[in-house]
């Protein structure tokens, strides 16, 4: 553990005033214990296990909407989207160069992400001053929880962002005792990172300014350190800035709709029960005592603020009525405190039997929901798993009516859905089959037609969804159309002539039942039309 080191103070008040002095003070790192070694033999083969639990089942369930919907982002790279910006767009087109658009591809980055996240947590023990116990039930206990499991489980955005929430602790955890200006770079450099390729992080910005405030640190305020860690990240970030701006602020668009139209309303006792099943409930004996130990433990008074910071980001997120798993950056620094404090109880002789009790107490609630994360269960058995246990995620978009949770039901479908509007053009006269298009409304469709393209002999796709509305051509025939996921009315507002010519049936898919229709007689040009497809949610 950290502690203080002084010379002999002459008396009993200049020992007080000598310990407050460098309990406040992380400029003076001679004052300050070194982290703990990192027990890189133990870490590593915990490390290693989300990233083999992954890889063994990443067929299991087939490709997720979202990543159809992002390789046709890396075919299509810019320097921001409609709903994201492009760091993790430019990954994967270095994935598709290297290594194909294969499952495996897909899965293999997030995988290691995974890992990388298990290792970086057990770091940031150690850096809390956390010996070998404290850092491998850190890292035991990372990679536990379902939503780690499921973001690094199919490729997004998610993934790397939580790599670098983690990465970014663990330099604040050096920084509160250390102070050091180079750090406030190497963490600007981060957050910039951390902006290109999800704007949840400025959560960790906002958390870390208001939690300054309320503590010591905040003279730190008064040196140029931290505006020059902030004026990095911006520099970093202007690019996307940029984007914005000359493609009419898009993205602020796609917030307010989200926050309208899809994010499923949750009361704060609703969303922080939802963050303790995400999290897994086992863990609660870690991060709840992390919490308290990084906020009123005397030995992690030099740590307050990481604990102050976590409050904050908590209460930001319940205030914008965010998704729970936007949550989980936040978790890294207290499985690492909660380690470190348990470490400590554990350290008397009566108490070590708890070490092993606690590691094997964590990995049988690990195991037990390990199915709601990680396909290990063929679906029919997933179904009746879920069913039994009681385990359930709440509904984290409106229209969610799959009896899966959405992180699964997504990934079902999408070739049958492929297969059968091949089977609906063919049954169109050989001259209309030549200048037919098709057209959806969502991205998951569009990107998934364009990837069985080729197998299923179908026609160019186009979608007013997100960025498939920037990617969509000014001029366009619309002489015979197969419209896919709208009404009736819908279609009809735009065509004179409408017939259902199909639907996907797939029981596990959220989008079984979907229509498929053949439209003929355009009411609208292409230009009017394609305005009235655009939405950005």
């Amino acid at each position: 553990m950290y502690h203080v080191a002084v010379d002999q103070p002459r008396d009993r008040g200049q020992e007080v005033m000598v310990n407050q002095h460098a309990a406040i003070s992380p400029r003076n790192q001679s004052q300050v214990a070194p982290a703990a070694p990192i027990a890189w033999s133990l870490l590593l083969p915990i490390a290693a296990l989300p990233l083999v639990a992954h890889l063994l089942t990443a067929g299991n369930y087939g490709i997720f909407r979202d990543e159809y919907y992002y390789l046709a982002c890396a075919r299509h790279l810019a320097w921001g989207y409609v709903d994201h910006p492009p760091l993790s767009m430019a990954v994967l087109a270095l994935i598709r160069a290297v290594a194909g658009e294969g499952i495996l591809a897909l899965r293999l980055f997030p995988a290691l992400c995974a890992s990388a996240l298990v290792l970086l947590t057990g770091c940031l023990a150690a850096r809390l001053g956390g010996n070998r116990f404290a850092q491998v039930l850190a890292a035991v206990a990372m990679s536990l929880p379902g939503v780690m499991h499921v973001v690094t489980g199919f490729y997004s955005m998610n993934a790397l962002d939580l790599v670098i929430w983690a990465a970014a602790w663990l330099i604040l955890a050096r920084w509160v005792t250390d102070s050091s200006p180079r750090l406030m770079i190497w963490l600007g450099i981060l957050l910039g990172l951390g902006l290109m390729n999800k704007l949840g992080i400025l959560i960790l910005g906002a958390a870390l300014a208001l939690a300054l405030l309320l503590t010591p640190l905040r003279r730190t305020l008064r040196t140029p350190a931290p505006y020059l860690g902030g004026a990095v990240a911006a520099l970093i970030f202007l690019p996307h800035l940029i984007w914005q701006m000359t493609h009419g602020w898009p993205t602020l668009e796609f917030i307010a709709n989200a926050r309208q139209y899809k994010i499923s309303a949750m009361s704060p006792p609703d969303f922080l029960a939802e963050v303790v099943l995400e999290q897994n409930p086992i863990t609660l004996l870690i991060w709840t005592v992390g919490l308290g130990w990084l906020l009123f433990a005397g030995r992690a008074r030099q740590f307050r603020l990481l604990g102050l910071m976590f409050v904050i980001g908590l209460g930001l997120l319940i205030l914008q009525h965010a998704k729970p798993y936007y949550t989980a950056g936040l978790f890294p620094v207290l499985f690492a405190a909660g380690a470190c404090a348990w470490e400590g109880f554990c350290a008397r002789g009566r108490r070590r039997w708890l070490r092993p009790a606690i590691i094997v107490l964590l990995v049988a609630g690990g195991l037990f929901i390990l199915p709601l994360g990680v396909p290990v269960l063929p679906v029919e058995t997933f179904a009746r798993w879920q069913i039994w246990s009681g385990i359930a995620p709440a509904a984290q978009e409106v229209g969610h009516t799959s009896e899966l949770p959405q992180h699964y039901s997504d990934r079902f479908g999408w070739e049958e859905l492929a297969a059968e509007v091949a089977r609906v053009i063919k049954t169109l006269p050989p001259a209309e089959q030549a200048r037919v298009v098709v057209i959806t409304r969502n991205y998951g469709e569009a990107g998934a037609l364009e990837y069985w393209r080729e197998r299923h002999g179908l026609p160019r796709v186009v979608s007013g969804h997100n960025n498939y509305w920037f990617w969509a051509p000014r001029e366009l025939s619309l002489e015979t159309v197969v419209a896919i996921g709208f009404s009736e009315d819908e279609v009809r507002e735009g065509f004179s002539q409408v017939e259902r010519a199909g639907e996907l049936t797939q029981a596990w898919a959220l989008e079984s039942g979907v229509p498929i229709w053949i439209a003929r007689g355009p009411k609208l040009t292409w230009p009017q039309l394609r305005e009235k497809l655009r939405h950005f949610i």
